[in-house]
């Protein structure tokens, strides 16, 4: 009878545990690969850089996570914000082969203080 009992609960130990590991790739599959997501970045960037937040502070902030590759210009030249596109596909996505991009870009008003930010998700289907 002791080891009937012992069976069951190695047995249901057995199930939880590759009901957790099911759940798990379920979860990795749908996870963007770079572990950014729109949301996240999104949230961090409104509490770090509220806007009237200098250029010199975005910058700092750009530069730490390595994001900024292109600037923003305006029509008379002046550099207005900066914008970069990180890739963003889940697993699913990349087997599908659908690539994802995250689209970040800040602006700056005339007294080089942020104005507004934007992040956008895009996806790229055949």
């Amino acid at each position: 009878m002791r080891s009937h009992s012992l069976r069951l609960v190695l047995a249901g130990l057995v199930g939880l545990v590759l009901l957790a590991a099911c759940a798990r790739l379920g979860y990795l599959a749908v996870v963007p690969r770079n572990g950014f997501g729109a949301s996240r970045l999104w949230a961090e960037l409104r509490e770090q850089l509220p806007p009237g937040s200098p250029r010199e502070a975005v910058e700092r902030w750009c530069a730490a996570r390595g994001f900024w590759s292109g600037d923003i210009h305006s029509q008379d030249g002046r550099k207005v914000g900066y914008c970069t596109r990180l890739f963003d596909s889940s697993w699913v996505e990349r087997l599908l082969d659908v690539p994802a991009y995250l689209d970040i870009e800040v602006h700056f008003d005339r007294n080089d203080r942020l104005e507004a930010t934007s992040i956008q998700r895009e996806e790229t289907w055949p």
